[in-house]
Order: structure tokens, then C-alpha cells, then sequence
């Protein structure tokens, strides 16, 4: 669409604009809160805490397609009796992680601490394994994407977890369909996948 784009940052959210300077062609506009593109985010300028600059699109997406590409050999994934899910890629230069709340827990429940609202996702998904109220193990990122085409199959529920497996552990994912039309279990379709574990982490 075009070779610059302009950034916005504020306190609160970061805009990325495309073309609004030119009247010629089609414009974008895509706003985003500042917890959904950083874990720790702090700003100061003499601009009312406002810092507008100008990048080359080709090269952020260059250097954006490197970072990834850094992180994409290890996931660590934690699961808490919280109904806490959390991946994090994490190198020496970047972590990258998403974390997912208040999820269904089959099993032992716990409650999360008031405290943990405010912590990043890395620091609660520790101190809960730290306590025992959560398991960690380390998979392939390359084994986990191809775990995902498991959904292709559509199911109606998904169930994750980290299950013993000999003497160590397995990344599983077990799929439930229902009888067409109810909320019924089909009993004659099961479906689920392992991934092997590369540091079996807390689990």
C-alpha cells in the first residue's frame, strides 16, 4: 500500500497510520491498547507524552519477520489451576507471550491472588509454578503449529493439559465432538494429539 507509515505513540495506545498525510489512495488506520502490544510500556515527552515518527514499512516488517523468526524454535507453555494459559517465545533479545484467562479447569481449582492483576503474564505463569498452582513444560514451536491443523476438524470442545508419559511428560490436546443437532457426546469419534516435550519445565 505504500513504503511509510507513521506511528503514534500516546500513554495509552499506540496508532499506526498509512497514507493520512496524502490525500491519494486508500488510507489505514489501526489503533491498539497498549497492553495488547506490550508487557511493560512507559512514555515520556515534552509533548504531552505524544512521540509521532516516520518508518520505512518494507524494513519494520524486515526487522519485525526477524524477530519472530529468533523465537520460533522454543514455546513455553503453562497451565494453572487458575484457568490460566500462557505461551511465551522468549530469547535474549525479545519475549514474546500470550496469556489466556479464566478458562474452564476440569479438576482442582484455585483462585488467582488480587496481587497477580498487575504482574505480566511471564511473572504470574512463575510465581504460580512456584507454588504448585501451575505445570510448565517446553515444546516445538514447529510440532505445536502442526498440532493446530488438528482444528481444521472442526470440534466442539477442546481440552488441553500436560500428561505423564513414562517418566516424563506430554503436551496433549484431546478434541470432543457432539452429535449433530445436540449437546450430546459422539462416542464414536475420538480424536486427540501428544506433542513431546523438550524441557519437561514443572510438569
Amino acid at each position: 500500500m505504500g513504503k511509510i507509515c507513521h506511528f503514534y505513540l500516546y500513554r495509552d495506545n499506540v496508532i499506526f497510520l498509512h497514507n493520512l498525510l496524502n490525500g491519494d489512495g486508500i488510507q489505514s488506520i489501526a489503533q491498539f491498547r497498549k497492553e495488547a502490544l506490550f508487557d511493560d510500556y512507559r512514555i515520556s515527552s515534552q509533548n504531552e507524552d505524544c512521540i509521532a515518527f516516520a518508518v520505512d514499512v518494507s524494513l519494520l516488517h524486515r526487522a519485525l519477520r526477524s524477530s519472530v523468526s529468533i523465537c520460533t524454535e522454543f514455546l513455553n507453555i503453562s497451565i494453572s489451576n487458575m484457568g490460566i494459559y500462557t505461551f511465551i517465545f522468549s530469547t535474549t533479545l525479545i519475549i514474546l507471550g500470550v496469556e489466556f484467562q479464566k478458562l474452564l479447569v476440569l479438576g482442582e481449582t484455585a483462585d488467582a491472588p488480587s496481587k497477580y492483576r498487575n504482574l505480566s503474564a511471564q511473572t504470574r505463569s512463575g510465581r504460580a509454578i512456584l507454588k504448585g498452582n501451575a505445570q510448565s513444560v517446553q515444546v516445538s514451536v514447529k510440532h505445536f503449529g502442526k498440532s493446530l491443523q488438528c482444528h481444521l476438524c472442526k470440534p466442539d470442545y477442546a481440552f488441553y493439559g500436560i500428561a505423564p508419559q513414562g517418566t516424563g511428560a506430554c503436551w496433549t490436546v484431546i478434541f470432543q465432538f457432539f452429535i449433530l443437532g445436540s449437546h450430546q457426546m459422539e462416542k464414536s469419534i475420538s480424536l486427540h494429539c501428544k506433542l513431546p516435550v523438550l524441557d519437561q519445565g514443572s510438569g
